[in-house]
């Protein structure tokens, strides 16, 4: 059987996971994570294959609504398109089903579109979103949704659809673009449905981050306001000294994303919120280093990356304005941000689209389903719009659909590739014991090897190099 040990006060600004122990051998599925001041929340769960899933239908009304999007690029806009969005309501859905966690499922005509999508009581944000594909053709309005959608208490790795009543669906629209200096544009292809093949594994591997806001963002903005984002995390969760409000701004020294516009160089031509260049891995990097550097902060701020060369970062070191950003490798791996998001460091992630162009998130949690990894994060979805776009939290897994590599965001159209993440720490990192996320994933090892990784593990982390 199973033991759920849970801990004493998981409110303490030291954080803790749930730990559980199966009691048939001397294996351990445990999770131990020492974090900073009140970062992240952790969880690790099993299921025993004795104990089945408890699933219930859910029903239109009962706290998921679905969308189709409509791409509102500033050239070749793709409107009705073959992407649809599911979004969970989480106290919704809770009050409606008597169950406060579990993943959700979607089936239609067109298949198992929605995978495993999971709903965490221990989730800071109030929704969840994912895309999907709500439509075969492209262009063509959907205004309802015959959909099977059920919620169960632990992860599934088949689904067939069964009965499917009808939802409404409504459009939103999308604009997150600027990264790069290309815009994105054209026709978005939708998620494949069964697109994951799920392997095993923990039913849940995760680390929440709770207190992220998302500033209303200006055409093209999305990097500075992902790094806005970042400080203002940075200053609500550890008191960084950052001096400037993070409101909505555009080239000014009165906010945060407007400082940061000029310190990355978001170009000259950046005169109204509906006009103005991305900015590039290079100009992000060297943005970011630059305003920590005119505002006192390089000697309270960690920053390190991995990133491909294709925008002039690369994963070696990276300086700029005195500062050093320390390189972690040629490449984004699921790994490197789990441990990061786990160990309480703010995480910002670039992708790119195969047409061109690309879209700057902040990340605020990071994990597995049944061993496959995912992210949530957050950006203005709606770029064109200065009311709307920036109250939704994604989610989306992590795989090398393309095999190139990369990893790609397959829950997002087109399928993009993470070419860029960049995490920030206070310095130094005295205040709490710490423990990096890896930690979070030592699960099914016998209780020495365990001890000795996470040991292992927290020489290396207080080994990693501090900007001075």
């Amino acid at each position: 059987m199973l033991r759920s040990a849970e801990p004493p006060n998981c409110n303490r600004p030291l954080r803790c996971a749930r730990t559980l122990r199966l009691s048939c051998g001397p294996l351990i599925a445990i999770a131990l994570v020492a974090l900073h001041a009140q970062p992240a929340s952790a969880a690790t769960r099993t299921n025993p294959g004795s104990l089945l899933p408890i699933t219930v239908p859910v029903m239109p009304g009962q706290g998921v609504a679905f969308h189709q999007v409509s791409y509102n690029w500033d050239t070749s806009p793709d409107p009705n398109s073959q992407v649809g969005e599911v979004e969970v309501d989480i106290a919704t859905l809770a009050a409606s089903t008597g169950q406060s966690s579990g993943f959700i499922n979607v089936g239609t005509s067109l298949g198992w579109v929605v995978q495993n999508l999971p709903v965490d009581s221990a989730d800071p944000d109030v929704n969840i979103v994912t895309k999907f594909e709500i439509s075969s053709a492209d262009g063509a309005v959907v205004s309802t949704l015959p959909a099977d959608v059920e919620y169960s208490t632990a992860p599934v790795s088949s689904f067939s659809p069964g009965s499917m009543p009808a939802y409404t669906v409504d459009s939103t629209n999308y604009n997150g673009s600027g990264k790069g200096t290309t815009p994105v544009s054209g026709v978005q292809s939708p998620p494949t449905p069964g697109a994951i093949t799920f392997q095993g594994g923990p039913i849940l591997t995760v680390c929440w981050q709770a207190q992220h806001a998302n500033v209303q963002a200006a055409d093209n903005q999305c990097g500075p306001a992902a790094v806005a984002n970042s400080l203002d995390w940075l200053r609500t969760t550890y008191q960084l000294p950052v001096p400037d409000p993070n409101v909505m701004g555009l080239r000014d020294n009165n906010s945060l994303v407007g400082k940061l516009d000029l310190a990355m160089n978001r170009g000259d031509n950046t005169t109204t919120r509906r006009s103005g260049p991305g900015v590039a891995d290079n100009a992000f990097l060297t943005g970011k280093l630059t305003y920590l550097a005119n505002n006192n902060l390089g000697n309270k701020v960690v920053v390190n990356h991995q990133a491909r060369n294709d925008e002039g970062v690369g994963g070696g070191d990276f300086s700029a304005a005195g500062l050093t950003s320390h390189g972690n490798g040629a490449k984004p791996t699921a790994a490197f941000i789990q441990q990061e998001i786990c160990a309480g460091e703010d995480v910002e992630l670039g992708f790119i689209y195969p047409g061109g162009g690309g879209h700057w998130v902040e990340l605020t949690g990071a994990g597995s389903i049944l061993g496959v990894p995912f992210v949530t994060y957050k950006s203005d979805h709606n770029q064109a719009d200065d009311t709307k776009g920036t109250d939704k939290t994604d989610f989306s897994f992590l795989v090398d659909s393309d095999a190139d590599g990369l990893l790609n965001l397959v829950n997002e159209g087109t399928k993009p590739n993470a070419q860029i993440v960049v995490t920030e720490s206070p310095a130094p990192q005295s205040n709490v014991p710490e423990v990096p996320g890896s930690a979070a994933l030592l699960l099914l090892l016998p209780a020495g090897a365990a001890a000795a990784s996470w040991r292992r593990a927290r020489r290396e982390h207080k080994g990693r190099p501090k900007l001075s």
